[in-house]
């Protein structure tokens, strides 16, 4: 779904999906199937929750998007969006 959006990001515009599917997926495996699909080198690099705000800092993002990035990676960590269902 991710490399979907990434490829025609206006298709998607205003519209919400379920973040579940057939196989639940590594950090690993969702960046091999972004560089295979975007034609582009993914590479997925664990880091520290505050390091990565500090990197969406550096990078120009508000104060609000990187609070809430930080809170989806935390999620993240904790299992909240683990999980498979049926859609596809």
């Amino acid at each position: 779904m991710i490399a979907a959006i990434l490829s025609d990001p206006a298709e998607h515009a205003g519209k919400s999906y379920p973040l579940f599917g057939l196989k639940e997926l590594s950090e690993y495996e969702v960046a091999d199937i972004l560089t295979e699909v975007l034609g582009k080198k993914v590479t997925y690099v664990p880091m520290e929750n505050e390091a990565f705000k500090e990197m969406l800092k550096g990078m120009g993002f508000t104060p609000h998007f990187q609070q809430h990035m930080g809170h989806v990676a935390e999620d993240c960590v904790d299992g909240v969006f683990s999980g498979m269902n049926d859609f596809e």
